[in-house]
């Protein structure tokens, strides 16, 4: 299916138009009906209808995305909360796609997805964008899980990188920062925006043998060099993602369901890290943070951290007041498939809890769809999830420039101007 660029334009236009609230448009009328009879407008009415324009147009506080979301259906709004692994690694077509043309809030690139050459890497990725801007659909974050060392998924053109283990070994926190810096540089010329790193985990006895080399060790220096590779992903344009919160053991989670043996005091000092280095900056939509699937029984019951509603929303959003985005950990691993939590299930929990992107492992999510779209109609808390984490993904997505904000003239501008209001502009989603 291919359309030109003129149709594609038209339609997204036509889906994006943003109309004014009735209680805006209620005030306009009365501000020209007065000003009509009064041959002047008060500088206090001339600051209401600039902030009109401001809050439409505002990454940060995105009213516009708010009216966009109202002509989504609603697979499409369930659907910008997962983020799914994908085929291929040459060129993304209908071949490659298998959730009927609906897109995800995005996909995770594996080795195999990483071809050759850059060159081939930004054409797979385009492509990708591409397919769905032509689809009149939101374009996916790409995402991929480049820590160093063995996980390293740009080894096959820039070879070897260090792991976190080795960087605080051999590095000062300012040389680690030119590191992960140049490598949030080639992330992004590859049209990669978030990469699943770092890990802010301390390294003990308790979690060694499943971390291995991939901590940067004691609380002062993962809080020291996690403050570095946040800070330079961060300034090179890639959403760096702390991981895994709260913390892990030595069970492996892709096999089993770890347990935590801590009371609240161990607990603290687990996410001291992820609380240090979130309050020493103001990141929004320029972070994120990965859940673990492992529980804490004497603390928050027998439940993993992802389905978990007082880790995630009491403690994480509310308590350590984190508003960036907040994505679990594939929910395929043996950690909840083999415990009784079927896919269906634990989408559901995690949605529940305060989880806004929910990672699969396989290609599909629209099996899913069914009992997610039959909760979002019978249950009034999923359904104000499901938009609170939508309208997150799509602000997260429009500060990064996946879509923008495009501004027109109001079609009453020329009169309010004669008037002596301030210029007013309709605001758009487009991409």
């Amino acid at each position: 299916m291919s359309f030109s660029k003129k149709t594609v334009k038209k339609a997204v236009l036509k889906k994006c138009t943003f109309h004014l609230s009735k209680r805006t448009a209620f005030c306009l009328l009365f501000t020209v009906f007065f000003s009509t009879f009064a041959f002047s407008i008060s500088p206090a009415t001339q600051v209401f209808l600039r902030r009109i324009n401001m809050l439409q147009s505002d990454v940060n506080n995105p009213v516009v995305v708010k009216k966009y979301m109202q002509n989504m259906s609603l697979d499409e709004k369930i659907a910008q909360l997962f983020l799914l692994n994908l085929e291929g690694s040459s060129f993304f077509t209908e071949k490659t796609e298998y959730n009927d043309g609906i897109s995800p809030g995005g996909y995770l690139l594996f080795s195999y997805n990483v071809a050759d050459s850059t060159d081939k890497i930004k054409t797979f990725t385009k492509s990708i964008n591409d397919f769905y801007v032509t689809n009149n659909q939101i374009p996916p974050f790409l995402a991929i899980d480049h820590e160093g060392g063995y996980v390293n998924r740009l080894r096959k053109i820039y070879g070897k990188f260090p792991s976190q283990e080795e960087v605080a070994q051999n590095f000062s926190s300012e040389q680690a920062f030119d590191k992960y810096f140049e490598q949030g540089k080639i992330l992004k010329e590859l049209g990669i925006h978030i990469n699943l790193a770092p890990i802010v985990e301390e390294k003990t006895v308790d979690n060694q043998d499943f971390l291995d080399n991939r901590s940067f060790g004691s609380i002062e220096n993962v809080v020291s060099y996690g403050n570095s590779c946040v800070s330079a992903y961060i300034k090179s344009g890639i959403i760096p993602v702390l991981k895994h919160f709260p913390g892990n053991t030595n069970d492996d989670p892709h096999l089993g369901l770890p347990k935590i043996q801590a009371n609240m005091q161990d607990f603290e000092k687990m996410i001291l890290p992820f609380k240090k280095i979130l309050k020493s900056n103001s990141y929004g939509y320029n972070c994120a943070v990965l859940l673990s699937h492992a529980m804490l029984p004497q603390v928050f019951g027998e439940f993993p951290a992802c389905f978990s509603k007082e880790m995630v929303t009491d403690i994480l959003k509310t308590k350590m007041n984190f508003t960036g985005l907040i994505i679990s950990d594939d929910i395929y691993m043996g950690a909840l498939a083999k415990n009784g939590y079927s896919p269906e299930k634990a989408a559901e929990l995690s949605i529940l809890s305060g989880v806004d992107l929910i990672m699969l492992s396989p290609k599909k999510f629209v099996n899913l769809l069914p009992s997610l779209k039959n909760l979002y109609l019978s249950n009034n808390e999923f359904s104000q999830r499901i938009d609170e984490s939508c309208a997150k993904v799509l602000s997260a997505k429009l500060q990064h420039k996946l879509i923008k904000v495009e501004k027109s003239e109001n079609s009453y501008s020329q009169m309010f101007l004669t008037q002596g209001f301030p210029e007013l502009f309709n605001y758009e989603l487009s991409f």
